[in-house]
């Protein structure tokens, strides 16, 4: 199939913008794949929009997505190894780079409402590699939850 033959559909993130993307890429969404079967069936012209996501994180489910539709990610074992980066490839070291935390926490969120699991778990997974070995006092100043570290050592005393 040539490049000019490529189905595509437009997709309408929350923010509003437009993207025209190829079909065999976007349906390794579950979502996508399921509401692009219910308008095919109705005889509409393929628009799906996704008022969950914004246009910044869809660009980055994007890149995902065109790199990995016909190049599936390396299994991630589990429970997760002492180094996550042996257990993906290159490609995939540089995507979670590329995102800051904030980013990254919106890509995980908009790949679950998306159903895209290998990115969900390899997000996921890098998520829990930063979070290993840490003690629990920073793991509570990095989840703003040192109210609950009172709460704990209550339970405790009694």
């Amino acid at each position: 199939m040539t490049e000019e033959q490529v189905e595509k559909i437009e997709i309408q993130t929350k923010d509003g913008k437009k993207y025209e993307v190829e079909t065999r890429a976007i349906v390794m969404s579950g979502l996508v794949k399921d509401m692009l079967e219910e308008e095919l069936e109705e005889g509409e012209q393929p628009s799906i929009p996704l008022p969950n996501v914004e246009s910044a994180t869809f660009e980055k489910i994007l890149e995902f997505v065109n790199h990995h539709w016909n190049n599936p990610i390396k299994e991630i074992e589990k429970p997760l190894k002492s180094d996550f980066n042996e257990m993906i490839s290159d490609w995939d070291k540089k995507f979670l780079e590329s995102m800051d935390d904030v980013l990254l926490v919106d890509v995980i969120n908009a790949s679950n409402y998306l159903n895209i699991k290998d990115l969900l778990e390899m997000t996921c997974a890098k998520v829990a590699a930063g979070l290993k070995g840490k003690p629990v006092s920073e793991l509570r100043r990095m989840f703003m939850r040192e109210d609950e570290e009172d709460e704990e050592e209550g339970e405790e005393d009694t």
